[in-house]
């Protein structure tokens, strides 16, 4: 089978920039730092209690943390969260 994150993972090169759409928990992030540790990684992830834990488990990589969503326009919008739904670990 393939694994499109996978092979994203494998083309990135020393000294790279890479964002990190929603990096939820930082999982990604951390095993992309684990092989490639001078890319320049800018995680976002909007809701603070999934941040909290994506600040922790990202605390000793070099990734820079962002607390807000990306879209295509500017401005502010509601976001509907279920806790029973998301990866907190």
């Amino acid at each position: 089978g393939s694994n499109g994150e996978l092979f994203m993972m494998e083309a990135i090169e020393a000294g790279d920039l890479v964002f990190d759409i929603g990096a939820n928990v930082g999982e990604w992030t951390s095993y992309l730092l684990s092989i490639e540790p001078s890319a320049l990684v800018y995680c976002f992830e909007p809701l603070p209690d999934i941040f909290a834990t994506l600040q922790e488990n990202l605390k000793e990589r070099s990734a820079i943390l962002n607390n807000l969503g990306l879209s295509s326009t500017s401005g502010s919008a509601a976001f509907f969260y279920y806790a029973d739904c998301a990866a907190l670990s």
